[in-house]
């Protein structure tokens, strides 16, 4: 099967649009047209809830069939195979086991964080403006251990989606290359962090 060797596992709202495109036109590296596949976390997309109000555009975005995500790289002969699904992090458990099975422990994992309650709260109108959260902040904040438990998709996880240690530990732990940038450095001082994916890569 194709698979990546370079996977962009998280977190939402912090960065990860920006550092694809400033490595999306390197002639070395290489990300489907499908930017967040999630494949990798295939088995928790399979078990949302039918209830979670982006049920549907969300299953429009995925590529949860082996053959199918294994087509996202055919014939690609670039040396860099990324994978950008964000939700990896949040996941952990599930990606760890499936990245280890699909692209083995050499696979390079970034992640690019963001200070938690600037992610929270960018989140949380990015959600508003889709048009899948109807409720204020602190009541959608009030409503998340509610609203996953009830298998709603991990776009309502405002504040667990900021908790970073758990996964980044595990991730190091299991993957022998693995990478850790901040937004505000991004935004900062674009060319050194870029470099440093660079030599990462």
């Amino acid at each position: 099967m194709n698979a990546p060797n370079f996977i962009i596992a998280g977190a939402p709202k912090c960065g990860s649009t920006t550092l694809f495109r400033y490595l999306n036109p390197h002639h070395d590296v290489f990300f489907p047209k499908i930017k967040e596949p999630g494949f990798m976390i295939k088995e928790y997309y399979q078990a949302l809830s039918k209830d979670s109000p982006n049920y549907q555009r969300q299953l429009e975005y995925l590529v949860l069939n082996e053959k199918s995500y294994s087509q996202l790289y055919d014939g690609v002969g670039c040396q860099i195979l990324g994978d950008s699904s964000i939700s990896y992090l949040f996941q952990y458990e599930r990606a760890i086991k499936n990245i280890l099975k699909y692209c083995g422990r050499d696979a390079k994992i970034l992640f690019i964080l963001r200070e938690p309650v600037s992610r929270l709260k960018s989140q949380y109108q990015y959600i508003v403006e889709l048009g899948f959260e109807n409720q204020e902040l602190t009541k959608a904040l009030e409503l998340e251990e509610y609203r996953l438990s009830k298998n709603w998709s991990s776009i309502f996880a405002y504040k667990k989606q900021g908790l970073y240690a758990d996964g980044i530990r595990a991730f190091m732990q299991a993957f022998e290359n693995v990478h850790v940038m901040f937004f505000e450095e991004l935004i900062a001082d674009p060319d050194l962090q870029m470099e440093k994916v660079n030599q990462f890569l």
